[in-house]
Parts: C-alpha cells; sequence; structure tokens
C-alpha cells in the first residue's frame, strides 16, 4: 500500500480537522459500551448503505467526544486499498 493513501484516508491523524457527517445515529450511543470492551465489533451490510459514512462518524466521536489520541485511530477501506501489506505487518504503521 502507497503510505500516502493512508494519509488521505486518515487526515486527523496530521492534525487535520475531522470532516465526518455530523448527523446523530441511535448507533454511536453504544460507542462507550463498545470502548469497554475487548472485543472485535464488525459492521457489514449491503453496499451502499451507510457503512462508511457511520464509520467515519465513529472515528470523529472518538477523536472529539471521547478525547481518543488522533495517533491511536485508523481507518482502512479495503475497497480501495491494497492494506495486505500493512495488515501483515502492522509495525510499518507506528510512529
Amino acid at each position: 500500500m502507497d503510505i500516502r493513501f493512508f494519509g488521505i484516508k486518515n487526515p486527523w491523524r496530521t492534525g487535520a480537522n475531522v470532516v465526518a457527517p455530523t448527523i446523530r445515529r441511535k448507533v454511536l450511543e453504544l460507542l462507550p459500551l463498545w470502548l469497554a470492551d475487548d472485543e472485535i465489533v464488525v459492521i457489514h451490510g449491503p453496499r451502499r448503505v451507510g457503512k462508511s459514512t457511520l464509520l467515519q462518524a465513529i472515528v470523529r466521536e472518538l477523536l472529539v467526544v471521547h478525547g481518543v489520541p488522533n495517533t491511536d485511530v485508523y481507518f482502512f477501506d479495503l475497497d480501495t486499498l491494497d492494506c495486505s501489506d500493512v495488515l501483515a505487518s502492522p509495525s510499518t504503521l507506528i510512529d
């Protein structure tokens, strides 16, 4: 994966403001419960139903509302990027 594409999908990691929908979704109320749990949360569904939009809203919620450090939030768009090399060796993403 070209690391430049990673930066485009994760602009908050370099201090840029988070651009995400401000539409409140009921599912965001579950975020504190997810953060308190060590389980993996999977978001799945048909194409074009708002999964990526929801993930962008979750990123915004994590950074703005919950104060998670910007270097601790990663977004991978597996539809458009070949992330297999990064996922095979995640240490390449450590700042």
